[in-house]
């Protein structure tokens, strides 16, 4: 979907999303933060912020760090888990270690102790796209060179276009009613 910057696909998502959002009316909704590592983390995040903007029920969208430091020190929410949900919590990181091998490098780099505490920040913009780097961008290239893919998914020839695309449908669907 994002090689294609197949449109018809993300709004189906968004929109089903937003339908959801309408129907339950959550308070908030928490999505992956725009890190710049990974394009699907990126991507949820911009599907969740344009699914809140199209829903119009209210619902607050959170974020959370799921690479970077979990300790955001400008966390609007902050909870921490207790004994069985922290056990619970880091038993099944363990389990998808072997699978996602980022899991071993987040416990090892910050601690397992560091991911008692939620903390959640409140998305001012769900359009906001960093400037930095996008370290997918590299690992694509280096993947490519081996052989592994064929194309490198890039911040502005990809991500950039399907946001402005879902910002286009957001404001088109606000100007209907």
């Amino acid at each position: 979907m994002i090689l294609e910057r197949n449109t018809a696909l993300l709004f189906s998502i968004v929109t089903e999303l937003a339908a959801a959002i309408e129907a339950e009316r959550p308070a908030m909704i928490v999505s992956d933060a725009a890190e710049g590592y990974n394009p699907v983390h990126d991507l949820c995040r911009l599907i969740a912020g344009a699914a809140v903007a199209s829903a119009g029920a209210g619902t607050q969208h959170y974020e959370y760090a799921v690479v970077e430091s979990p300790d955001l020190p400008d966390a609007d929410i902050v909870f921490e888990l207790d004994d069985a949900a922290y056990a619970a919590k880091i038993e099944s990181a363990r389990r998808h270690a072997a699978m996602l091998p980022d899991v071993d490098d987040m416990l090892s780099q910050h601690g397992a102790e560091a991911y008692r505490v939620e903390r959640f920040r409140r998305v001012a913009d769900w359009t906001e796209i960093s400037d930095a780097p996008a370290l997918y961008e590299r690992f694509g290239e280096e993947r490519v060179a081996a052989h592994r893919y064929t194309r490198v998914i890039r911040r502005a020839e990809h991500i950039v276009p399907l946001r402005d695309a879902l910002c286009a449908a957001v404001e088109k669907r606000a100007c209907a009613f």
